[in-house]
């Protein structure tokens, strides 16, 4: 029989709040700058009502209409001496993402609820039916700065060991697939019982849910397998009931990097969907890659069953009617009171969302009356879980502040002190590579009436604050809050500030997570293993020391996994990669706190046996700002994705600068048959990296411009000399030409650099956007018969490809390979044949990873690769006059240097003899030693060798011998008895390699 539950707590239905007018003047400001968008102020479009209330009177403790009264902003003192560690630098930002495990850390056992406030709203009082609770400032709406923001803070809570219970999706994706315990595609193993409850997720006269015992050994498992509708990174989440006796529960998630397993407490929380995590997961129905299983694998002593009822992949599409159909919106842009109100269960009270008033003033409510839902507040203490909410502000200031209400939950002073004075002080920091300064304010703290905070609603199960992270009426804060490395911060800042609160309450460790990584480089050893190394993070902006690492890996370039624990190294080999496979990696650090977010990729392909042609990757893309963010247009239900125009603009991460694109660059040398490595470009400029160890360098600038420098003066001076040498590059990106060859700007050096070795002029600053995103191959040139192709204007998944360079070809030897079609017929790609010295180079004007269909990015990668190759076993690209064959049959590294010939002849009275070494590895070769005694008249083998078989002698009067390790042996051919030399006084020797 099933253990008794507890029951739900209803929530009672409340007076709605009341709503103060609006206090708040408008900016008028409107600015513009060669990659900026200029943005509309107003947003009559997107919006029915024109009111911005900035404070909500809390409806338990009635207070006067309060308008907002700016603290004074200068001068402002710094805040108490507290040490928040080193700047916040470029460098600390990657992919921003949950680990690929379930991370131990200072939020361990901890449960953080988070909202991020407004969003989408039905009103009846509105020609559509619909609007948004906020208008647009200075390019910012506030409804969707607040769920950008939310979203960073939960993924860095996550990260620290919390358990995550969001109020709106986290995420984007607007598929879903939701399947209950009684779905098709759910199996179970073992002995499972059917619950009898009154409160659970499904259709009224469902069976609840099942529940089967816990047991040291997994015994029995729910495995959910969705039809997934399309490929694509999907938020998992799970609804459970909470109860007595259920414990730490055990969640495997099954994606394309592998498994993950996540423990969720719910003897502590349920009835609602708690996060668990976003995986990538393939289209269609895969068990192994694309399912979650619910294990009774116990942990702990607490509980006594585990508890299948639903999992939730994606977020979907709105699907509320409130009399005048849907919002046309994705559930993630929605108010909080639909997310609630879809996702509620059976034998939940609608009070829980809907109360006697708009449903504007239920979105102040619900994020109170969810959490206390969610949370069982029977077991653990107050100081156990937490509520966070974000806003911005408005109404004249800068900077952030945090508020306390009336009716304050019991520490929400304290929390509201922490956590705005953890913003502040961590965005104070000197170095920050920030637009513009963040205010420093002496007074971080704001006290109104918020029913969103309100201990009416929480009834002192936790406390809760709002962040109101920025001003968005101001100029300085909207630039700010608009660039992806504030909102990292903040939230970052903000997790920094729950670890504080669980410290002095819970006496959690007072550990904050590390920052990831850096400048990891990736290389590929015969025989199948990948050396690995990296820069250790500094930390920065209040983050923790790094005391170790865990490396993740992919060979998809979208699900990461297999984890490998590492300790506090800098430099890792890891071992059992086959050849010939490519591989992606990617590294976070790790400490007492938590995990970081992970470093940039690395790629790398093991090479196969005797593959001598190895291809080195530079990852040169380290923009993250804001004039690389997607546009959105705010119309009542008439959504369109974020893409290149819109009033609004977007903080999304992922697709501003993924740091993730050597994978596509490796996927195409890879599918061309060609070994790699990869690198940084730091780590190039720093010498860590050698480019001249490889015969071809594929460098992706991005949209590396003249803040972050496409080419540093270090970078130019190693690709100068690796060309030199011989070397062959392709260069991508749609900024150099405006960085190094701009009217006015660049130096002398610059401009010489990218005429001499990219081969390539500006030709003028209106070439710097050729204002089109399709390229037509040129007859002649490399990509001759090459279809048409398109790269990434915002529509394709990637980032937003702004100012793609017009080429011109500079110099003898250059021609146009790729030209622009539509609006612009300028060259888009120029090839150097090196016939005037140097390697050859193909330079692009547009990013290769931009290119949305992967097979024109194959076909574009093969024939570059083809023509860098031609006559590659002739080539010698060390310049020390032994060609590629030759060096892979004696098994010397072609790529560097040698001063010994691989060939050594000597005599010992009249009996000369020959020495080489041997790769047996050279199973495609057919080795011969060649005398004569007048080379221009012919030569004669005496000893011949297919592959690694043994040397047959041709002449009775010569023999061989092989001595030396067996990886490179010695073979010495020397005559079987006294031969003399011919009559001439001289005998030539040589080697002689062809493949076969």
């Amino acid at each position: 029989m099933e253990y008794l539950p507890d029951f739900s707590k209803p929530s009672p239905s409340v007076p709605p709040p009341r709503q103060p007018a609006d206090t708040r003047p408008r900016s008028a400001a409107i600015r513009g700058q060669k990659r900026a968008v200029l943005f509309s102020l107003l947003a009559a479009a997107a919006v029915a009502s024109a009111t911005e209330p900035w404070i909500s009177v809390d409806d338990d403790t009635p207070l006067p209409d309060l308008p907002y009264q700016q603290t004074p902003d200068t001068p402002d003192a710094p805040g108490p001496p507290i040490n928040y560690g080193q700047p916040l630098q470029a460098q600390a930002f990657g992919p921003t993402a949950p680990s690929m495990r379930q991370p131990a850390g200072a939020l361990s056992g901890k449960i953080v609820f988070t909202n991020g406030g407004h969003g989408w709203t039905a009103d009846p009082n509105t020609s559509s039916g619909w609007r948004l609770q906020r208008g647009l400032t200075s390019g910012i709406n506030e409804d969707y700065g607040n769920s950008d923001q939310f979203n960073l803070f939960a993924l860095h809570c996550f990260n620290a060991g919390a358990v995550v219970v969001p109020m709106r999706p986290i995420g984007h994706q607007t598929r879903e697939v939701v399947m209950d315990q009684d779905s098709s595609g759910v199996t179970f193993t073992g002995v499972w019982s059917d619950s009898g409850d009154t409160v659970y997720y499904g259709s009224a006269g469902d069976v609840p849910y099942r529940f089967a015992a816990f047991a040291a050994a997994e015994s029995a498992t729910a495995t959910y397998l969705p039809n997934i509708p399309a490929a694509g990174f999907y938020p998992v989440y799970t609804w459970v009931r909470h109860g007595d006796n259920r414990g730490d529960q055990l969640y495997r998630i099954r994606h394309t990097g592998g498994e993950t397993r996540i423990r969720i407490p719910h003897h502590r929380v349920g009835n609602g969907w708690v996060f668990l995590g976003e995986y990538y997961f393939n289209a269609g129905s895969d068990a192994a890659a694309g399912s979650v299983v619910i294990s009774n694998l116990r942990s702990t002593a607490q509980g006594t069953v585990v508890v299948a009822d639903a999992i939730r992949f994606g977020n979907g599409m709105g699907s509320v009617d409130r009399g005048n159909g849907v919002s046309g919106y994705p559930r993630e842009d929605e108010s909080c009171r639909y997310w609630v109100q879809a996702g509620l269960g059976q034998g939940q009270s609608n009070t829980l969302y809907n109360t006697s008033g708009t449903d504007e003033q239920d979105s102040w409510s619900v994020p109170g009356r969810l959490s206390t839902e969610m949370n069982r507040e029977t077991n653990g203490t107050p100081f156990d879980r937490i509520h966070i909410s974000f806003h911005s502000n408005a109404g004249g200031g800068r900077g952030v502040v945090a508020l306390i209400t009336g009716n304050p939950t019991a520490n929400q002073n304290t929390l509201a002190q922490l956590c705005g004075q953890e913003v502040n002080n961590d965005l104070v920091t000197p170095g920050m590579p920030l637009e513009v300064p963040w205010n420093n304010r002496s007074t971080v703290t704001y006290t109104g009436g918020y029913t969103e905070i309100s201990n009416g609603e929480f009834h002192d199960e936790m406390d809760a604050t709002i962040i109101e992270v920025g001003f968005h009426d101001d100029d300085s804060d909207a630039r700010l809050l608009r660039d992806p490395k504030v909102r990292l911060a903040i939230g970052k800042a903000a997790m920094h500030a729950v670890i504080r609160y669980m410290n002095s309450f819970a006496g959690s460790p007072l550990v904050f997570p590390p920052d990831p990584p850096s400048n990891l480089r990736a290389s590929g050893n015969p025989g199948g293993s990948i050396s690995l190394q990296w820069s250790p993070p500094a930390p920065t902006g209040g983050s923790g020391t790094t005391n170790g690492y865990v490396l993740y890996r992919s060979t998809d370039g979208k699900g990461f996994g297999n984890p490998v624990i590492l300790g506090n190294i800098t430099s890792y080999t890891l071992s059992g990669i086959a050849p010939g496979t490519s591989c992606f990696l990617r590294i976070a650090a790790t400490n007492a706190g938590g995990e970081s977010f992970p470093s940039e990729v690395a790629a790398c392909r093991v090479p196969l046996p005797g593959q001598s042609t190895r291809v080195l990757l530079v990852n040169g893309y380290d923009r993250f700002d804001r004039f690389s963010n997607l546009l959105q247009t705010l119309v009542p239900k008439a959504w369109t994705p974020p893409g290149p125009s819109g009033t609004a603009e977007r903080v999304l991460p992922q697709r501003t600068n993924a740091f993730d694109y050597l994978i596509p660059h490796g996927q195409a040398v890879g599918d061309a048959g060609f070994a790699y490595d990869s690198c940084t470009n730091d780590s190039v400029a720093s010498g860590a990296s050698t480019l001249t160890n490889y015969p071809i360098v594929i460098w992706a600038s991005g949209q590396e411009s003249t803040a972050d420098e496409s080419f540093s003066v270090q970078e130019q001076a190693k690709v100068s000399a690796f060309r030199a040498a011989g070397g062959h590059l392709m260069v991508s990106g749609s900024e150099i030409g405006w960085d190094l060859d701009r009217a006015s700007g660049p130096i002398a050096t610059d401009r010489t650099f990218y005429n001499t070795q990219l081969k390539a002029d500006l030709g003028g600053d209106a070439n710097d956007d050729a204002n089109t995103y399709t390229l037509t191959a040129l007859s002649g040139g490399i990509f001759n018969g090459r279809a048409a192709a398109a790269f990434d204007d915002g529509t394709l998944g990637g980032y937003r490809v702004q100012t793609p360079d017009i080429l011109t070809p500079v110099g003898t030897g250059t021609a146009v390979a790729l030209r622009y079609s539509g609006a612009s017929t300028g060259p888009a790609a120029i090839q150097y044949d090196g016939s005037v010295g140097g390697g050859r180079v193909v330079t692009l004007g547009f990013p290769f990873e931009s290119i949305g269909n992967a097979t024109r990015r194959r076909e574009f990668m093969a024939d570059i690769l083809t023509w860098f190759t031609t006559d590659a076993d002739h080539a010698d690209p060390d310049l020390d006059g032994f060609s590629n064959l030759l060096e892979y049959t004696v098994g010397s590294n072609p790529l560097v240097r040698d001063s010994a010939s691989p060939l050594a002849v000597a005599a010992d009275g009249l009996s000369p003899n020959a020495s080489f070494h041997r790769n047996p590895a050279a199973t495609d070769i057919l080795t011969s030693l060649q005398i004569s005694s007048a080379p221009e008249s012919g030569w004669t083998s005496v000893a011949t060798a297919n592959g690694g078989e043994p040397f047959v002698i041709l002449d009775p009067a010569w023999q061989v011998t092989q001595t030396g390790a067996p990886e490179r042996p010695l073979v010495s051919i020397m005559p079987s008895g006294s031969t003399p030399l011919p009559a001439a006084g001289r005998l030539f020797f040589r080697l002689k390699s062809e493949r076969w």
